[in-house]
């Protein structure tokens, strides 16, 4: 008896110890919670990747997160407003450093490797990263059409990663960049680029810090709002339905961003336990 509970006593203890951190945390953590909290669905995850390499998708390897990318955008033909329309599709999230600019440039370079012609919208005119992702230096952009400065044929700039790929740069700094989305110009330049691409996809801020999001949303077919596991507050996710009704969005998905192998089990072919779905399929990017 007593080899017994020497043997199970610390796998006891430890299931109390992780069991009373997730009571404690006030981040998501689990799939499950966020298809508690909120009516839109979650139509994929990413696993969390400690390559630190920004865009995953530009070789076209077969590891496992650019099959999830796959999976994301099989998904996407049931999404949209109308649905199976994904023509302007933003990609936002609740606060800063939940992966937004990291999804949206590898599903743009996954959707141009399927074969549609693809822009990315640097339209996180705050704290752009896209053209340091592509590596094209910062020239005219955004600001610089909505100023009436430039023609957009001006401001599209192909990309190394994939001939179908061109970025459509934040341009040069302005004052106040969120006034320039309400000068009527917005729709003009998303109108222009929709003659010459068959995807839009577009990066903003936020929503949490500024309202740019739901200005552009209101010309967007599809909302992608990226979840970051155990780092976006779940306080946010319960707000989201309110949120997004308040601002008369209905055309929302879901992406569970980062998640874990928590290290119950490490076959990728086993029924290891993680907090997200395909967790424990990690072990295959190492």
């Amino acid at each position: 008896l007593l080899g017994l509970l020497a043997l199970f006593v610390p796998f006891l203890l430890g299931a109390v110890i992780v069991g009373l951190k997730d009571f404690l945390n006030n981040k998501i953590l689990y799939r499950s919670e966020i298809e508690k909290l909120t009516k839109f669905q979650v139509i994929g995850e990413l696993i969390h990747d400690d390559q630190k390499i920004s865009l995953v998708t530009a070789e076209g390897d077969r590891n496992f997160i650019v099959e999830q990318f796959r999976q994301i955008r099989a998904a996407l033909k049931f999404q949209g407003n109308p649905k199976g329309n994904i023509k302007r599709t933003l990609v936002t999230s609740s606060i800063k450093g939940e992966g937004k600019s990291f999804v949206s440039s590898n599903l743009a370079v996954s959707l141009a490797r399927s074969g549609k012609k693809v822009a990315i919208l640097e339209l996180d005119l705050h704290q752009p990263k896209l053209s340091e992702i592509f590596n094209i230096s910062k020239r005219n952009g955004i600001t610089d059409f909505l100023n009436g400065n430039v023609r957009v044929e001006d401001i599209i700039y192909p990309t190394e990663i994939h001939p179908n790929l061109s970025l459509v740069p934040a341009g040069n700094d302005v004052d106040e960049p969120s006034e320039l989305l309400v000068n009527g110009k917005l729709e003009l330049l998303l109108d222009k680029l929709d003659n010459y691409f068959d995807i839009l996809i577009i990066d903003t801020v936020p929503v949490k810090a500024l309202t740019d999001a739901y200005t552009i949303a209101a010309h967007c077919n599809l909302v992608l709002y990226i979840i970051r596991h155990n780092y976006t507050p779940d306080m946010f996710i319960e707000q989201l339905d309110t949120d997004m009704k308040n601002s008369n969005i209905t055309n929302v998905a879901l992406i569970f961003n980062g998640v874990k192998n928590r290290g119950w089990g490490t076959n990728p072919y086993g029924q290891g336990y993680g907090y997200g779905y395909f967790s424990y399929l990690y072990p295959i990017v190492q």
